[in-house]
C-alpha cells in the first residue's frame, strides 16, 4: 500500500514539474503586441520587461559593422514614433512602410532594443478580393 502511494506522489510530482517547465517555455509567445501609443501610454508597466511592439516601419537605416548588420528605424502608429535598434540579419519583407513587430526588452530609454523582428508580407503576396 504504501509503495503505491509513493508512485502516486512520484507520477503527481513528474506531472507538476513538466507543467511548471512547459508554462515557463512558453511564457514569451503567449504574449500580446502593444502599439506605440500603449507603450507610451503605460511606459512604467512595460519597463525592464520584454514587450512586443506593433507600428510600420519608417527611416530605415543599415550600417555594416564588424560584428554584423545594425538596424536603425522607427516604428510609427498614430502620431507616436518609437526609435529601435536591432541587430541581425532582418526580413526580407522588411521595407519603408511595412507593418512590423518588435520583440525586446524595453528598458525605458529612447532607444528600443530589438531582438526580432516579424514584418507583414507585402501586398502583392495576399490573396485578391473580388
Amino acid at each position: 500500500m504504501r509503495k503505491k502511494i509513493l508512485q502516486l506522489v512520484g507520477i503527481l510530482g513528474l506531472f507538476f514539474i513538466i507543467i511548471w517547465l512547459v508554462s515557463g517555455i512558453f511564457k514569451d509567445s503567449l504574449q500580446y503586441y502593444v502599439t506605440v501609443s500603449e507603450l507610451y501610454g503605460g511606459k512604467e508597466k512595460y519597463q525592464k520587461k520584454v514587450i512586443k511592439v506593433a507600428g510600420k516601419a519608417s527611416h530605415i537605416q543599415k550600417t555594416e559593422t564588424p560584428f554584423g548588420l545594425v538596424y536603425s528605424f522607427d516604428v510609427t502608429e498614430s502620431k507616436h514614433v518609437l526609435k529601435v535598434s536591432y541587430d541581425g540579419l532582418a526580413p526580407d519583407t522588411f521595407r519603408e512602410g511595412s507593418d512590423v513587430v518588435v520583440t525586446g526588452l524595453w528598458e525605458g530609454d529612447d532607444i528600443f532594443k530589438a531582438r526580432e523582428i516579424l514584418a507583414k508580407c507585402a501586398s502583392k503576396y495576399e490573396a485578391k478580393i473580388q
